[in-house]
């Protein structure tokens, strides 16, 4: 799981260089984006398309994530928060999707050194997604609308609908809101799993692999920026990001 932790952290920092002025990311702005990096012929990928397919973004491949994020336009705005050259962090980035190829292919075991590689990486990524991330201003609105939220949700048969139809149940207005773990928890009267606490692919947006993340894609929501170490998940509508 370590090699999805690197590409969800990848793409929750790519996300940060397109935020509305009110520094809620811009999800169409960066679909644009990826379209048009795909019409240049610098991305060579075909998109999936129809209504019920994924957007832009979410199709790429981890080799064009990458790609992406040493754009300069886009390596601009977050190469500062690495602390690194932008040739080194290419080196690292390079190596880790050699070893998600190999590992892919042969369908061998990890290596120690494999282990270290991806485990330095998604340190590396998380503390630049920390660094660039705006600070959280959870206001007291927010917490209210956790507090009136719990009821409702609790009234769900399964442990995660709690969760998605309290997200759900968020008045439209409101386009977002940002959870610590604890609070999820309440929500969902029930302990989060390891993983979440130490994988970041936990939370990633699969309607097909996670039953409990395609629970909240159903209700129009999908998570954003995690951070393992603070224990927090951002959540938004589609089209739409964090505003707390």
């Amino acid at each position: 799981m370590l090699v999805e932790d690197v590409e969800v952290a990848i793409r929750n920092l790519i996300e940060l260089a397109f935020q509305h002025p009110d520094g809620t990311p811009d999800t169409t702005a960066l679909d644009v984006y990826v379209r048009s990096e795909i019409k240049s012929g610098k991305l060579r990928i075909k998109l999936r398309e129809g209504p019920a397919e994924d957007s832009a973004f979410d199709q790429l491949s981890m080799g064009a994530l990458d790609i992406i994020l040493m754009d300069e336009p886009i390596w601009s705005k977050l190469g500062r928060h690495f602390g690194a050259a932008k040739d080194n962090v290419s080196f690292i980035l390079n190596g880790v999707r050699q070893t998600r190829n190999e590992l892919f292919h042969f369908r061998g075991s990890m290596t120690a050194m494999q282990r270290s590689q991806l485990e330095y990486c998604k340190e590396l990524l998380a503390r630049a997604t920390k660094a660039a991330a705006p600070p959280a201003k959870q206001t007291a609105v927010v917490e209210q609308l956790i507090r009136t939220g719990l009821a409702t949700a609790k009234r769900s048969n399964s442990v995660y609908a709690a969760l998605a139809e309290y997200l759900g149940g968020l008045p439209k207005g409101f386009p977002a809101v940002q959870l610590t773990f604890a609070q999820i928890e309440k929500i969902t009267d029930h302990k989060l799993p390891n993983s979440a606490r130490q994988h970041l692919a936990w939370w990633a947006n699969d309607s097909v692999g996670h039953t409990h993340s395609k629970l909240w894609l159903d209700k129009d929501w999908r998570s954003g920026r995690v951070s393992l170490e603070e224990e927090i998940v951002d959540f938004h509508r589609e089209g739409r990001r964090l505003i707390t």
